[in-house]
């Protein structure tokens, strides 16, 4: 959970002070697109590779200590260098504690415990995420948009102090000699468009709201919003068969794609930003879990841990396109033209799911 404070105050602030040093939108999506991800697309493939030669109990503390650089760089930044360098320290810190947690999770749990286990996992680190998004908003509306990231950089060690006192059994030898077929990463491919859209509003919405005139807490409440919803649906999803799941998947894309379109006419209209970012928070959860649940489960008889690092590849690949894609829309477009293709991926994500096989 503090290592989600940490991320979650990077993603909603870091978009904001890159905006107030004079960044452009095609500048920030960028920084905390192409930058941020870069380091964690092109490890996470070697996610099996890397949890088959080490102890499991290294990659989390590892994760704490980069998000302490990444978070005090930002505290001292004093122009957009420091923040590119930023984002590129948490590229790593995300590799070291996604792919790899969730290969943990994988490899501990069973068929009948594994979804609950996985929306579990997703639930503590989206509850950090719901702290994070008011907590940061509140300290940078009192106090000054730079105090956050020394917040930040405190938990960040916190976290990673108790990584260390936390020993997990490596009981599973991984394989890492099968290959993928192509249709046991179907799951996986279907998933994009979800991550696309999260990933492109984590870096366009926070800046481009302050510019219309909302506050720092405004946009702290919105994304509150946001991971509350992310926090109630990983919850549910443990109760839910995985059937249900996936009509869920469906019926919410399709209710999605439509709140963005009638924002995409309404930009300015802060009570629909609130339900749309609700919903994308809900929809991308689920689109996460099922994903999760889908690749792990050694389809076809599949190394899960290298689908595993596939699938954070692809979101990394999401939050490294999605940002610069949509900062691009938003400077030589309007605002309104990325929420319509927002619109349309959405769509695109339902017809997906419909074809998803549970």
């Amino acid at each position: 959970m503090l290592m989600g404070i940490s991320m979650m105050t990077m993603m909603q602030n870091a978009p904001i002070v890159a905006v107030l040093f004079g960044a452009s939108f095609t500048d920030v999506g960028f920084m905390m697109g192409f930058v941020r991800n870069l380091p964690y697309v092109v490890l996470s493939p070697l996610t099996a590779y890397l949890l088959s030669r080490i102890s499991w109990n290294m990659p989390l503390p590892l994760s704490g200590l980069l998000m302490v650089v990444s978070t005090a760089l930002m505290y001292v930044a004093s122009d957009l260098v420091s923040v590119l360098l930023s984002q590129l320290v948490m590229g790593v810190a995300m590799f070291c504690f996604f792919p790899c947690g969730e290969s943990i999770v994988s490899q501990s749990y069973g068929e009948s415990g594994r979804l609950k286990a996985f929306s579990l996992f997703l639930s503590a680190v989206s509850g950090g995420f719901l702290l994070g998004s008011i907590l940061s908003g509140v300290v940078a509306y009192l106090f000054g948009i730079r105090q956050i990231f020394a917040l930040a950089a405190a938990l960040s060690a916190m976290a990673c102090i108790l990584f260390t006192r936390t020993k997990t059994q490596q009981s599973t030898t991984i394989n890492t000699n099968i290959k993928p077929e192509i249709k046991t990463t179907f799951p996986i491919l279907y998933s994009t468009p979800y991550f696309l859209i999260l990933a492109a509003s984590y870096a366009v919405f926070p800046g481009y709201l302050v510019l219309q005139g909302f506050t720092e807490l405004d946009v702290g409440l919105l994304f509150f919003a946001l991971m509350l919803s992310r926090v109630l649906t990983s919850f549910s999803l443990s109760r839910i068969k995985p059937e249900k799941v996936k009509k869920l998947l469906t019926i919410l894309s399709g209710v999605t794609a439509l709140t963005l379109l009638i924002t995409a006419y309404n930009p300015s209209q802060l009570m629909l930003h609130a339900v749309l970012l609700i919903l994308v928070g809900a929809v991308v959860s689920i689109a996460y879990v099922l994903t999760l649940y889908l690749i792990s489960g050694k389809p076809g008889g599949q190394n899960p841990v290298l689908l595993i690092g596939m699938f954070e590849a692809l979101i990394g690949s999401s939050f490294l396109v999605g940002p610069l894609l949509a900062g691009f829309l938003t400077d030589f477009y309007g605002f309104t033209s990325a929420l319509l293709v927002f619109g349309i991926s959405m769509i695109v994500g339902g017809v997906f799911s419909v074809r998803q096989r549970v």
